[in-house]
């Protein structure tokens, strides 16, 4: 199993305010998700230089910053890395199946939601080593 191309890419979603306040809404077709959420999971009092994830898993994702910051690091097969800092709250990055992250970095008070394309228990973790196998 190869790692995928990077189509990572941040996506932004719209924000409605009135008087009342302000209203986030994550839904498929609106914000351009190219996946149907089953499960969602979120971190936080995350303790200082902690690193979260560090494996593919054979699902999409979604990462959405609700308070706070963090840093997703992507490591393509040639051992390239690229960073994205997730910091506002209308702004989620879409990760596809089978794309080794690491998020670190998160700030002392960050928030963070996973949106996932399958259920844990149908959810499959890889290395870094096991994806670049052939």
């Amino acid at each position: 199993m190869k790692l995928k191309g990077s189509h990572i890419r941040n996506i932004e979603l719209e924000i409605h305010s009135d008087k009342r306040g302000k209203l986030l809404s994550i839904e498929q077709i609106a914000n351009g998700l190219p996946f149907s959420a089953i499960r969602s999971f979120y971190l936080f009092d995350v303790p200082f230089q902690s690193i979260r994830a560090g494996h593919a898993v054979n699902c999409h994702q979604f990462i959405l910053a609700l308070r706070g910051s963090v840093n997703v690091e992507h490591k393509s097969a040639d051992e390239k890395s690229e960073i994205w800092t997730l910091s506002k709250v209308n702004e989620g990055l879409y990760v596809p199946e089978l794309h080794y992250i690491t998020l670190k970095d998160f700030s002392s008070d960050a928030l963070i939601v996973i949106y996932a394309s399958k259920a844990y228990s149908d959810t499959t973790y890889y290395s870094f080593e096991d994806l670049n196998k052939q």
